[in-house]
């Protein structure tokens, strides 16, 4: 929904308009980040593919706000970074998810992590 609200706003003339709606889109990822995370920056409905899966839609609404100029802090984007390196350490060493909740049979294309190695990153 934020997507379609950033992408469809970038077309209106009322530039006020516009900016409005972009800013209401920024302003519910950013919640969406605080709420959903821990202070670990795993995803709370403890399932690892639905981690994984938030934690890539919320990636790429961070690009589009790159692309469009409105980047959101930093304090955001570490948070997202680190999620996407905890897909890294939940997964075993083939790269596979583990099957716990909804998770499908799945394999990650991010790099195997430890928590030591994760701590010792952290950004």
């Amino acid at each position: 929904m934020d997507k379609a609200l950033i992408i469809s706003s970038l077309f209106l003339k009322d530039e006020n308009h516009k900016l409005e709606n972009i800013l209401l889109a920024k302003s519910r990822v950013e919640k969406c980040i605080l709420r959903d995370y821990s202070y670990k920056n795993v995803h709370l409905e403890n399932s690892p593919d639905y981690h994984r899966m938030v934690t890539n839609w919320i990636a790429k609404l961070i690009k589009i706000f790159d692309d469009i100029h409105m980047p959101v802090s930093e304090k955001y984007r570490i948070k997202i970074k680190n999620a996407t390196r905890y897909n890294g350490i939940i997964c075993n060493y083939n790269n596979e998810y583990p099957m716990i909740g909804d998770t499908e049979f799945t394999k990650s294309n991010i790099k195997k992590y430890t928590w030591t190695l994760l701590i010792m990153k952290q950004v």
